[in-house]
């Protein structure tokens, strides 16, 4: 994990300096898509902040929370994490036809 560390300080420019203009007033406002965030009932609290910042300026943020799951939800608790995106999508009308979902486009 600590050689890793170097990509965490690789995208200081995206996370603290704001490098793609996210935070401008009206971008996030005008994002018209969809956004399901997963949290982890035993997350650190600045991602239940970063959620609420999320949910003031985009306008379709669902949250979800994953009981005893903590940041890396997906990898720990993912079957549940399947079955609130596999929910949302359907509640979103985005769910894939089954034909589309199994389909292998490299099978012979």
């Amino acid at each position: 994990m600590a050689a890793q560390m170097r990509l965490v300080t690789a995208t200081r420019a995206g996370l603290f300096e704001d490098s793609g203009g996210l935070l401008r007033a009206g971008v996030m406002e005008g994002f018209d898509t969809p956004v399901l965030v997963i949290l982890g009932s035993d997350t650190t609290p600045i991602f239940r902040a970063t959620l609420r910042g999320l949910q003031d300026r985009l306008p379709d943020v669902t949250a979800a929370t994953i009981p005893g799951a903590g940041h890396m939800v997906p990898l720990s608790h993912a079957q549940q994490t399947a079955a609130v995106i596999h929910q949302w999508m359907r509640t979103k009308g985005l769910e894939p036809g089954l034909a589309e979902a199994t389909e292998n486009p490299h099978a012979g």
